[in-house]
């Protein structure tokens, strides 16, 4: 009679420690990156800028602005709001607080600092309460495996908070962010009109901010015409109800940008601005701003 052969693989009480190890180590690796994800204002500390201007510390805030990219591309990277200032002869003080999120949520942690500056004026720009940005999901996941080995490395990032003005020239650190042009890639994004109801905190600040004397605008910073054409009409409607709501509901004022620009003129890529396009519109904005005496 043969011998049974002995089974020498790994016994099943190993299989089960192995697999529960699995398990942790990739609750672990979820709640990593979750972290990163839900705090996006303080942990992705390259991405967020802040600059006052000019340094009035023992003055009233005239105007503080809140933005993505987009805001920073239009006022900030070029110098070009302090520009269109210093050429209005009309001066008056700013804060300006950007990063590369797509939602007023990332700005959460602001909402006790712009109470006590109390400015005269809240600008925020629209695209952070209207329109969510999905990217394809397969790119979304070759984008986080790409950033794991990076974020393992530079996990003191995570716990580091940079909201100190940075008043110098900062061109060259962002210059990636404009070259890539999201203009080739908008048909392939997926776009969706946010409700009233994702900005819980911002919702009580709105009750609230006329008490403080602090009147809130939405401000347009326009993507390009090409861009704005892969827009279907049904969205734009969806955008401009949405954008009426809050005015109803908040008595949250527009400043508008109607005109449409050209691409090949004014963007670097379909929505950033370059040189000339920021100057353009921050002269266009200042004045603006000066002739519905907003600031008053």
């Amino acid at each position: 009679m043969r011998k049974k052969k002995e089974y020498t693989g790994m016994p099943l009480t190993l299989w089960g420690i192995s697999g529960i190890t699995a398990l942790l180590f990739l609750s672990l690796l979820y709640l990593f990156f979750s972290f990163s994800e839900i705090k996006p204002n303080k942990t992705r500390t390259g991405l967020l800028r802040e600059i006052s201007y000019p340094d009035n510390s023992g003055k009233r805030l005239d105007a503080y602005f809140l933005g993505s990219s987009l805001t920073r591309g239009a006022l900030l990277v070029f110098n070009s709001l302090e520009n269109s200032i210093e050429k209005s002869n009309k001066g008056f003080n700013f804060k300006l607080v950007t990063g590369n999120g797509f939602s007023l949520n990332d700005f959460n942690y602001k909402i006790e600092e712009i109470k006590i500056l109390k400015p005269k004026c809240l600008f925020i720009e629209r695209n952070l309460i209207s329109t969510d940005n999905f990217e394809n999901p397969v790119l979304s996941f070759r984008h986080r495996l790409a950033r794991i080995p990076v974020d393992f490395f530079n996990m003191r990032n995570l716990f580091r908070v940079n909201n100190n003005p940075v008043p110098e020239n900062f061109i060259g650190q962002f210059e990636p962010d404009f070259i890539t042009d999201k203009n080739n890639r908008m048909p392939k994004v997926k776009i969706r009109i946010r409700g009233m109801n994702e900005f819980l905190l911002w919702k009580r600040f709105f009750r609230t901010a006329e008490k403080s004397g602090i009147k809130i605008y939405l401000l347009e910073v326009p993507i390009s015409v090409e861009a704005e054409m892969q827009l279907s009409n049904s969205l734009r409607q969806q955008i401009n109800l949405l954008v009426s709501r809050y005015t109803e509901y908040y008595s949250i004022g527009y400043v508008d940008f109607s005109e449409k620009l050209s691409r090949t003129q004014y963007y670097i890529d379909g929505a950033h601005f370059n040189k000339p396009g920021a100057d353009y519109y921050t002269d266009w904005l200042v004045n603006e701003i000066f002739k519905r005496e907003l600031l008053k």
